[in-house]
């Protein structure tokens, strides 16, 4: 919930670098076995790349904000 801002932001970019990547390797190849793999591996390193991104970038920078903002309230 709290990386979903993270989530819409990144989700196109990851998806069309690991597709590409995906078709240099020739996973079409495989047929549906390969499609499937693709698809989980590229989910998972969307919500990954999402929670990272809101852990190490969103919720520091929003709790810097926080704290410029109290401090001329």
């Amino acid at each position: 919930g709290n990386a979903s801002y993270a989530l819409y932001l990144l989700h196109l970019p990851v998806i069309s670098l690991l597709c590409k990547i995906a078709v240099l390797l020739k996973i079409n190849t495989f047929g549906l076995g390969g499609a499937m793999a693709a698809f989980t591996l590229i989910f998972g390193a969307c919500l990954g790349s999402a929670v990272i991104f809101h852990q190490w970038i969103e919720k520091p920078m929003l709790n810097f904000l926080k704290q410029q903002s109290s401090k001329r309230l």
